[in-house]
């Protein structure tokens, strides 16, 4: 019930993401680090809580600006904010802008402290805007984007936990791997682990997934 409830009159699933940090952040002080389900930690994460001590803002990795994103999402978000590039919360009396120079930050980690939770009511207000004018799945990353890095540029998590986003498919490989190695201790399944890094598992797709139209039909066939 809280979920459907979170997900608002849009139904929009990712607007949880920004439900449940604010549930978190009502309950508790301090700094935090947001994490997609598909994330791993490639190394301690230690630096990274003291710089968020010291009031940095993290996110996943840069993914430049919109308007150099040749994607086909981000190709639609053009398109939107080509048409419409000012928006209004409740929140604010001035009008927000935003347009194809946006900077675009991938947010699969979200780290910040307490200091910028007063933020989070304004992304919500602004997921819901985007997304009743255009229903594209990044609305609440953009949101996050907007907010977050109007205090300060945003580090990038990326050489800390890896983000696998583009291989949905190593869900398919992680149960397979855990209940073969159901019977196995932490240590003997640690030994194994390098087996199923998603990096390699995923080379194919993505390199594939960088071809032209016609080379990918060729493949095809």
């Amino acid at each position: 019930e809280k979920i459907k409830l979170w997900k608002g009159k849009h139904n929009f699933v990712h607007r949880v993401k920004v439900k449940v940090i604010q549930d978190v952040v009502s309950k508790y002080e301090g700094n935090f680090l947001y994490l997609d389900s598909d994330t791993y930690f490639i190394k301690n994460c230690s630096e990274i809580f003291e710089n968020i001590n010291s009031n940095a803002i993290y996110f996943d990795k840069c993914e430049g600006k919109l308007i150099d994103n040749k994607g086909g999402i981000a190709r639609k978000m053009k398109a939107f904010l080509k048409n419409e590039s000012e928006f209004k919360i409740p929140s604010l009396n001035e009008s927000l802008k935003i347009d194809s120079d946006f900077t675009v930050w991938n947010a699969g980690v979200i780290g910040f402290n307490s200091s910028y939770s007063n933020q989070l009511i304004m992304v919500e207000e602004l997921v819901d805007e985007l997304y009743s004018k255009n229903q594209l799945f990044v609305m609440e990353q953009i949101s996050f984007n907007y907010f977050f890095q109007r205090k300060t540029k945003p580090h990038e998590s990326k050489n800390h936990i890896h983000h696998y986003w583009y291989f949905k498919e190593f869900r398919g490989v992680l149960s397979h791997f855990f209940e073969h190695n159901k019977s196995k201790s932490f240590e003997e399944m640690i030994e194994k682990i390098d087996k199923i890094n998603p990096e390699y598992l995923s080379s194919e797709k993505r390199a594939y997934k960088k071809m032209s139209f016609w080379k990918k039909q060729f493949h095809k066939i």
